[in-house]
């Protein structure tokens, strides 16, 4: 009796506590009677049991607090790293508070912090469109794409943030440092600049600045850009005075263009900067020399010696005082011939005297004996080119740019003067893209990407095209999100898909467009991915005879920025099978055949390389049966105008099918894409096996239902006296010298982002000359993973 008394009132007090746990309890997870401690009694331990789990439902199911009181409680348990723990009040959070946008930013930030980054930015994305000023949710977003490397989403985010703390250096230098993990270092060059102008005594800042400008100015240099580069030195004297490297690759600039006082100021200027450095000392003298201009370079030597007690110069000097001695004799050729021209007026004279200015680059009198020559002989195409050449050197760049643009009217066919004009057109574009002239700044830029065949100058064109659109409007200002849908257009339309996708993440569509839009952003995510693993499986048989084939291929790709990888491997099964067929011509006898069955493999791997124009590609395999024993591919393909390419490829095949024999193969395709979703293929390749020549031609149509939508549907036909070239890869029965034709249909569909799947019939009919045919029915699936 007693032991009953006592467990009742020890049930009571267990009860009674219950009832007075404060809401601070359950959010520290008291515990409560542990049942494993209670081994007196097994009806107590069962009651204890229920008991915690009230207390736990309490704990996910019971909470109730006002939004303040979830934040201040959720964002302690944050700061102590306990994400678990706090994961229960965020369910109660939602539920009563699900439209709050800092509710939504804290159930992101959990989220990211659990790394499910699709739902993190789907909290964060809601909590801005509850509260566009909600920058926590901002910050964290821009965390989230940096580290997903949508480095166009994460400026897009910054941005606003920007517009909430325009003068805020830690979020400018992010930004800064997006654009440079984008590859868009010209504008992480503005905005650096730009930074420098609110900051002008920040040290960490000048030193970015001078580093930004040296790699400018190399990357000018090394592209034979003069006129650039010397405006990028002098931007680096005035950052760093004291920098001798400068002023001499400043002045070794100028007298490469003859103007050899601009040299003289610039050594002298650097001399005096520097506290009297050797180098520009002796840099100064020899220009001096080079000029002949000796007994002022002795002078500036002697003054230079007692001013700086530069003692080491005194064998310069010494050297100074032989070569004048050198220089008295004046009666050279060039004096001969000037007398000559001025006596007779003679053409050869004339011709000597241009050619012999220019070579010493006296480019006064170039321009001279070029004048006299235009007034003799009126303009041509090679005087015109020297005139520039000269004017440039002289530094007359508003005549050397006529000059330029008479050539290219005369002669729109010479690559140097189409080259000379896209580096202008670049020239004009960026100075208007300076004085942030967006708009004007597209034609010049847009001529230049036509006219050149740099790659390299491509590449710089098609960042500046980029920064000129994604500025018209400016996107950091733009609200309307049907603009967002027409600056992804845009950005795709340049090749930009970074920015395409990260714009149209921000357009909301319409309920009747939504599945349109969503599709398009799986378009372009699978485009974004780098690597592609597909898995296709086919199979083949032949109507007249119970033989099966079967082929199931696993590739494997990686693409960079311009260059791609594939390594496959393929398993070919075949059924063995009899058949009996009539004598080619018929004898009146029949022959059996026997194929023969088991397995093999082949290993492939090809590599593509990217340009402006096209790309060129490389592929071969291996197989050890049933496939062909060896292929090597190589192919090449460019874009055209008015939505055209071609494309060309050579190959050749060793097939050990029965008889071993080689086939060399030459083909052309090209295609044209409509602007209706269609896009037509004919294609046509020619065999040479055995030394007799074959042909096939094909026409293929391919039908995208949505525009830029990687899904389609296509038919194709083929007709010719040689396989189509997927038979012979397959190995499949093969008749050359006979009539060959097919059809197909078969379409792809993107599923998402990531998966994809396709599927083909084909139904060839190849015939014999004993007016039998051979149909073969050929069945293709596949499922490509993008990631």
């Amino acid at each position: 009796m007693r032991c009953k008394l006592t467990i009742i009132v020890l049930l009571f007090c267990s009860v009674a506590c219950m009832a007075q746990l404060t809401d601070e309890d359950l959010r520290q997870g008291v515990r409560l009677v542990d049942p494993k401690e209670q081994k007196n009694d097994g009806w107590l331990q069962e009651k204890m049991q229920l008991l915690n789990e009230k207390a736990h439902s309490e704990l996910t199911g019971g909470i109730s607090m006002s939004p303040r009181q979830y934040e201040d409680t959720i964002r302690s348990f944050f700061r102590t790293d306990q994400w678990e723990a706090a994961f229960p009040f965020l369910q109660a959070a939602e539920r009563e508070w699900g439209d709050n946008a800092v509710i939504c930013c804290l159930i992101g930030r959990y989220w990211f912090h659990r790394g499910s980054i699709d739902v993190a930015r789907w909290y964060l994305i809601r909590s801005i469109n509850e509260d566009i000023s909600s920058t926590e949710a901002l910050e964290t977003l821009v965390k989230l794409e940096e580290q997903e490397k949508n480095y166009a989403t994460a400026i897009v985010h910054l941005n606003d943030l920007l517009s909430w703390s325009p003068y805020n250096k830690r979020l400018w230098r992010k930004k800064i440092e997006l654009y440079r993990l984008q590859g868009n270092d010209v504008e992480a060059d503005r905005l650096l600049y730009r930074l420098q102008v609110i900051y002008p005594n920040d040290e960490e800042i000048r030193n970015d600045v001078i580093y930004r400008k040296e790699i400018h100015y190399l990357e000018l240099s090394k592209g034979g850009n003069d006129k650039e580069s010397q405006l990028a030195l002098q931007d680096l004297i005035v950052q760093n005075p004291k920098e001798p490297e400068y002023y001499l690759a400043l002045a070794a600039s100028y007298l490469k263009e003859g103007k050899t006082d601009d040299a003289l100021a610039v050594c002298a200027k650097g001399v005096n900067n520097t506290g009297g450095n050797r180098l520009l000392i002796r840099k100064r003298v020899a220009i001096l020399m080079d000029a002949a201009r000796y007994q002022e370079a002795e002078q500036y030597l002697d003054e230079c010696i007692r001013r700086y007690r530069a003692m080491g110069l005194t064998e310069l000097r010494d050297y100074l005082r032989e070569q004048a001695a050198y220089a008295a004799d004046a009666a050279d050729a060039y004096t001969r011939h000037k007398n000559w021209y001025a006596r007779t007026g003679s053409d050869e004279a004339l011709e000597w005297l241009i050619r012999a200015s220019m070579q010493r680059t006296w480019w006064g009198e170039a321009q001279y004996y070029l004048a006299e020559d235009q007034a003799l002989h009126g303009v041509s195409k090679p005087l015109l080119l020297r005139r520039y050449e000269v004017e440039k050197q002289l530094g007359n760049d508003r005549t050397a740019a006529k000059l330029l643009e008479e050539l290219f009217q005369m002669d729109r066919q010479d690559a140097d003067i189409c080259e000379l004009i896209a580096e202008k057109r670049l020239r004009e574009g960026t100075d208007l893209m300076q004085d942030e002239m967006w708009a004007q700044a597209l034609q010049p830029l847009m001529q230049a990407d036509s006219l050149t065949n740099d790659s390299d100058m491509h590449v710089v064109l098609s960042r500046r095209i980029a920064t000129c659109l994604a500025n018209i409007p400016d996107t950091t200002v733009v609200k309307d999100s049907l603009d967002w849908m027409q600056h992804s257009v845009l950005y795709e339309k340049e090749h930009n898909l970074d920015s395409a996708y990260a714009t149209l993440m921000r357009y909301r569509p319409s309920l009747d467009e939504y599945h349109y839009v969503q599709r398009h952003r799986y378009t372009l995510q699978s485009r974004l991915m780098k690597n592609a693993l597909t898995f296709e499986y086919q199979y083949a048989r032949r109507t007249s005879i119970d033989e099966w084939s079967h082929n199931a291929y696993l590739t494997y790709s990686r693409r960079f920025k311009k260059d791609a990888f594939d390594v496959s491997a393929v398993y070919a099964a075949r059924e063995s099978a009899t058949w009996t067929e009539t004598l080619d011509p018929p004898s009146g006898k029949d022959t059996t055949y026997t194929s023969e069955g088991g397995t093999g493999v082949q290993i492939g791997a090809a590599y593509y390389h990217y340009f402006t124009w096209g790309d060129i590609s490389v592929q071969g395999a291996w197989s050890s049966k049933f496939l062909p024993k060896a292929v090597v591919k190589i192919a090449s393909s460019q874009n055209l105008p008015m939505e055209w390419a071609i494309s060309e490829r050579l190959q050749w095949r060793y097939i050990t099918d029965n008889t071993p024999y080689h086939v060399f193969s030459l083909g052309a395709s090209a295609s044209w894409s409509s602007h209706n979703g269609f896009v037509l293929m004919p294609s046509i390749d020619a065999f040479l096996m055995q030394g007799k020549v074959y042909a096939n031609g094909g026409f293929k149509m391919v039908y995208l239902p949505l525009e830029g939508d990687r899904s389609n549907v296509f038919a194709s036909v083929s007709v010719g006296n040689a396989p189509d070239l997927d038979l012979l890869d397959s190995n499949l029965p093969v008749r050359f010298n006979h009539l060959n034709t097919g059809v197909g249909v078969g379409g792809f569909y993107l599923i998402n982002g990531h998966i994809g799947i396709s599927g083909s019939v084909d139904w060839y009919v190849m015939g014999n000359n004993n007016n039998t045919v051979r149909n073969y029915i050929y069945l293709h699936v596949g499922v490509g993973i993008f990631f």
